[in-house]
C-alpha cells in the first residue's frame, strides 16, 4: 500500500469517527447533565491513566518486533499484563474499598468498579490491537474499528438514557461496551493468523528485550498522559461534578478536529518509523521533521478562526443544565 492510500485509509475512518462523535454530541449533551458528565469523564479519566501502565509501555514494541511469532507473543504479555492490573484495581476496591476516585470526592458502586476494570482491560486491548495491526500493516482494520467503536459507543449512551434503564451509568456503559465490541472484532481478525503457545521463558526473554521500553516509554507516556488528564480531576475535585461536565465536553468537542489528524499521522508514522528505524534512521528524522512543519503550517489558520467563533460553536452544544 502506498503512502498516500495509507495516510487516505487512516484519515477517512478516523474522520468518520469523529464525525459520529460530532453528530452524537448534542443529543447525549441533552439526555445527561452536567455533572453526569463530569462524573464519566473522572472514570474515563482513571482509564486513560491506567492504560499508560498497564502493560508497561511494551505495546509499543510490537510494530518493531520483525518476527510475526513473536510479534504475537508480545502481544499477549502485553494482554495479561493489562488483565492482571485491571483484575487487581478490582480488588483492591472489592477487599478495602478504596479506588483512586476517592480522592476526587467520588466513591464507586460495586457495578461501577467492575465497570471501571472492564474498561481499562477493553482500552487496553484496543491500543494492543491496534499496535499489532501496525506491525502487520492492517489499516483498513484500524480505520473501520474506530468507527464501529464511536458508533456503538454513541448509540449506546443515547439508548440507555431514553430507556431510563441503568441511567446513571448509562455514559460509562455505553463507552465500556462500545469499546467492548471493538477490541471482540480486533480479536477475532487477530486469531486469523498465527497461533502461538507463549512458555515463561518466552516472556523473560521479551521483557529483557525489550526492557527499555519500560524504563524509558512507560514513564515518558504516563507523564504525557498525566499533563492532559490531570487537571479534569482538578477541576472535579475543586469545583465539583457539575463545573467538570462542562470542561470535559469542551474539551471533547475541541479535541475533534485536533484528533484526526492526531490519530491519523501517529499511526501512519509510528507504523513507518518501525520499519525503518533500523536501517535508515535519517529517513525517519526527516519524516518527523516533515510531518511537524506541515502540521504547524495548516493548523496555525483554523486555530486563529476558532479563537474567534468557539462560543456561538458551543451554543450548538451545550450540556444539559449546564451552558
Amino acid at each position: 500500500m502506498s503512502i498516500k492510500k495509507i495516510i487516505w485509509t487512516l484519515f477517512s475512518g478516523n474522520a468518520f469517527a469523529q464525525l459520529l462523535m460530532i453528530a452524537f454530541a448534542p443529543v447525549i449533551a441533552r439526555l445527561y447533565t452536567a455533572a453526569e458528565f463530569g462524573i464519566y469523564a473522572a472514570y474515563v479519566t482513571v482509564i486513560t491513566m491506567t492504560v499508560k501502565v498497564a502493560s508497561l509501555g511494551l505495546e509499543k514494541a510490537i510494530p518493531l518486533e520483525r518476527n510475526q511469532v513473536q510479534a504475537k507473543k508480545l502481544m499477549h504479555i502485553n494482554q495479561y499484563l493489562a488483565f492482571l492490573i485491571s483484575l487487581l484495581i478490582l480488588l483492591v476496591y472489592l477487599v478495602f474499598g478504596v479506588s483512586i476516585l476517592n480522592w476526587v470526592g467520588i466513591h464507586p458502586t460495586l457495578w461501577e468498579a467492575v465497570f471501571l476494570s472492564i474498561g481499562i482491560t477493553m482500552t487496553s486491548f484496543i491500543q494492543i490491537y491496534n499496535y499489532e495491526n501496525m506491525n502487520r500493516e492492517q489499516y483498513r482494520v484500524l480505520a473501520t474499528t474506530r468507527v464501529l467503536q464511536n458508533g456503538f459507543t454513541g448509540l449506546l449512551q443515547i439508548g440507555l438514557a431514553f430507556s431510563n434503564v441503568m441511567k446513571g451509568l448509562g455514559l460509562l456503559f455505553g463507552d465500556v461496551i462500545g469499546k467492548a465490541i471493538s477490541a471482540l472484532i480486533l480479536s477475532r481478525v487477530s486469531k486469523r493468523d498465527v497461533r502461538t503457545h507463549i512458555t515463561w521463558r518466552d516472556t523473560r526473554d521479551l521483557l529483557t528485550k525489550y526492557k527499555h521500553f519500560i524504563i524509558f516509554s512507560m514513564p515518558a507516556g504516563l507523564i504525557n498522559t498525566l499533563s492532559l488528564q490531570l487537571p479534569l480531576l482538578f477541576v472535579l475535585g475543586i469545583f465539583g461534578a457539575s463545573d467538570s461536565g462542562q470542561y470535559a465536553f469542551v474539551q471533547r468537542v475541541i479535541l475533534v478536529p485536533i484528533s484526526v489528524l492526531a490519530i491519523t499521522l501517529s499511526q501512519f508514522f509510528y507504523s513507518i518509523a518501525a520499519k525503518e528505524i533500523g536501517e535508515n534512521k535519517e529517513k525517519v528524522y526527516d519524516l518527523y521533521v516533515g510531518l511537524t512543519k506541515k502540521l504547524a503550517y495548516y493548523f496555525t489558520v483554523p486555530f486563529c478562526v476558532f479563537a474567534f467563533f468557539a462560543p456561538s460553536i458551543f451554543k450548538c452544544f451545550s450540556v444539559k443544565n449546564g451552558f
